[in-house]
């Protein structure tokens, strides 16, 4: 019995495996985000299409693209300023099961990096306010050491 339960996991961790590569399940720490970015920000939506609301209301299996208007509220590092704003646009096909990871469901601001001159990154699972309080003491700490 105890082989087939270690066939049985390994088999199933063998399927979700390209899952798994293809979307991460678990955020990156906030150490993670502020040394591996050169640009690490909070965010709040301004507006967005579809709503969290109209969204809640698509059938399960509907496919759509939804548009979101960020404006920044907080910059931890680079070169972004309280006040810019910049355009998000996610996906969600049924067919694709990283696709929803786009999607905004809630009016809360996010972590946002800058990954290229205009592709923002959201760190989808990263509770806002906590990341709020490790970057403020992330960007202390470098400044701290940058004086010394």
């Amino acid at each position: 019995m105890p082989k087939f339960i270690v066939s049985l996991t390994a088999s199933v961790l063998l399927m979700l495996s390209g899952a798994a590569q293809a979307c991460s399940l678990f955020p990156d720490s906030p150490e993670e985000i502020f040394k591996n970015y050169g640009s690490v920000f909070l965010a709040r939506p301004l507006a967005m299409s579809p709503s969290p609301e109209a969204i809640d209301r698509l059938p399960t299996n509907a496919r759509y693209q939804q548009t979101v208007i960020w404006q920044v509220v907080s910059v931890w590092k680079g070169d972004q300023s309280a006040g810019d704003t910049f355009v998000q646009v996610g996906r969600l096909d049924s067919r694709d099961p990283c696709s929803g990871w786009g999607i905004t469901r809630s009016y809360e601001p996010q972590i946002f990096s800058l990954v290229a001159e205009s592709t923002f990154h959201q760190h989808y699972g990263l509770g806002a306010a906590y990341a709020a309080t490790q970057f403020d003491a992330l960007k202390h700490r470098e400044s701290s050491s940058l004086i010394k």
